[in-house]
């Protein structure tokens, strides 16, 4: 059972830390690509992700540590940005999706997985759904340019406050044009929609203990 603590930290260190290079992921912990002695990864099915998805220790979660390995290339989406969900997620967190930005460049991952994980990852997804963006540019660190990749999108559409849509201050970008949070900062932006009445840390730790209290406060959020 998870201890509120932990349940806490969970959701205030979203979207956790992803390397600043490509990796290959093993037994949980991400290597070089260049010291990857095992078979070759890079004919498998491709996937675009950010965010979360692109955290070595949330790919683990969601994969088992003894998954096979998979291989993650670092990659730039050109003319997008990674902003906030409109919506609660089931361990209290307000997520990410990924918007059209003109002139924006945001720093994603291309993940090479087999069916198994996919389906792994699948299952995980149940506010997403799997859709390809029309009008992608994904540029990858060794200059190949990719298009048309398959990418989780939130079926709750981006999280606006004051008007516009709101970036992960944790994920960079070059020429960002959209204000941007950190998620701490949105959860209580969040909260003081929602929940006025809860403090932060009682916010999230009753979203995560409750799943139908984050669906209605979903469902809240996106008419708010």
């Amino acid at each position: 059972m998870t201890r509120p603590d932990e349940a806490l930290q969970r959701a205030l260190r979203y979207p956790y830390a992803a390397p600043e290079r490509s990796f290959v992921l093993a037994e949980g912990r991400a290597v070089e690509p260049s010291a990857w002695s095992g078979p070759g990864m890079s004919d498998r099915e491709p996937l675009l992700a950010y965010a979360a998805n692109a955290a070595p220790a949330a790919l683990t979660g969601k994969l088992g540590r003894r998954a096979e390995p998979l291989l993650a290339e670092r990659a730039a989406a050109i003319g997008f940005d990674v902003v906030y969900s409109a919506h609660v997620s089931l361990y209290g967190a307000v997520p990410a999706t990924l918007v059209p930005s003109p002139g924006t460049e945001v720093a994603v991952f291309v993940l090479r997985l087999s069916a198994a994980q996919r389906q792994a990852i699948d299952a995980t997804e149940p506010n997403y759904e799997l859709s390809l963006l029309p009008g992608l540019e994904c540029r990858l660190d060794d200059g190949r340019v990719l298009d048309e990749l398959p990418v989780y999108l939130s079926r709750h559409g981006p999280l606006e406050l004051d008007g516009s849509a709101v970036a992960l201050a944790a994920v960079p970008a070059q020429r960002r044009r959209l204000p941007a949070l950190s998620e701490p900062e949105v959860l209580d932006r969040v909260r003081r929609v929602l929940a006025p009445e809860r403090s932060l840390e009682r916010f999230v730790l009753d979203a995560a203990a409750d799943p139908a209290l984050a669906r209605r406060w979903t469902a809240l959020l996106r008419r708010s």
